[in-house]
């Protein structure tokens, strides 16, 4: 098993042997009809996306599906993009990926505030929570956007709302704070191979909300611990943040429950996934 964009030249070398390609990020096919479901997409000339413009990078990811006799992934949505390039969906696996460990003591959420943790470009969908929290609101709550990378474009659309808190890449310790503090992860995104911060924001206790487009349909959660909404829609990233205003103001949100639900889905199970998927394609 290789990782993709690693995996092209050896694949051509070893045309004789099982071949499995493991997919960690959704292709150009996926990419190109996911950013056609924006609703904001034709308001702003936001940045591409790598894999959109890099001639190379689609190359490579052609020969490995060209030569891999089956592939691994970590999201429904990637494993996709593997079947729209040619590979049959019978000789595709999806192991999602695992959560860290919970804290021995998971804090009580008492701060309400949604979080956005990610990359500050249109494929996150940043632009579409912005929109989102324009026309909500909420009386009381806040929402902190922590992006490694902003399209200056997208930074616009956050400045000047009310309540919310824009920052740069955050040290470690510091992004286990915001979790522990934080009531909700939202992952508004277009395109996500898998999204390790929902994983890491469960394990912290906090609820998620992510699109169909993500990993969250996989990680199996139950309502109200997560809720999964089409990407693109403003109107149902507002129910959905709506709905976990109500179940937390009523008291029904409930962090330990949340880090219970982190703990079954550990990395050590990602490992015995990945090593039984092996098994079944080889």
């Amino acid at each position: 098993m290789i990782y993709s964009n690693y995996a092209w030249c050896a694949f051509q070398q070893a045309a004789t042997q099982t071949r499995i390609l493991f997919q960690y990020h959704p292709n150009v096919h996926v990419i190109s009809e996911a950013m056609g479901l924006d609703e904001l997409g034709d308001r702003q000339n936001w940045q591409r996306e790598l894999e959109e413009v890099d001639d190379k990078r689609k190359f490579k990811e052609g020969v490995e599906v060209e030569f891999a006799t089956g592939a691994i992934c970590a999201s429904t949505f990637t494993a996709r993009g593997l079947i729209m390039s040619g590979i049959r969906a019978e000789r595709i696996r999806v192991v999602p990926y695992g959560c860290p460990p919970p804290p021995a003591v998971v804090r009580q959420k008492r701060d309400r505030t949604f979080l956005f943790v990610g990359q500050g470009v249109q494929r996150k969908g940043l632009h579409l929570l912005a929109e989102a929290w324009r026309r909500l609101q909420p009386p009381g709550w806040r929402l902190r956007v922590v992006a490694s990378r902003m399209d200056p474009l997208i930074a616009q659309t956050l400045h000047g709302l009310p309540s919310v808190t824009v920052t740069g890449s955050v040290p470690h310790a510091e992004l286990r704070e915001l979790y522990d503090s934080a009531s909700a992860l939202v992952l508004p995104s277009l395109v996500e191979g898998f999204g390790l911060v929902l994983g890491e924001a469960l394990a912290r206790g906090c609820s998620l909300i992510g699109t169909t487009n993500t990993g969250l349909p996989d990680l199996a959660l139950p309502s109200p611990v997560a809720q999964i909404v089409q990407p693109g829609s403003i109107a149902e990233l507002m129910d959905a943040m709506g709905s976990h205003v109500s179940a937390f103001e009523d008291g029904q949100v409930d962090p330990n429950a949340n880090s219970r639900m982190a703990a079954q889905r550990s990395w050590r199970e990602f490992r015995v996934g990945i090593r039984d998927a092996l098994n079944k394609l080889n």
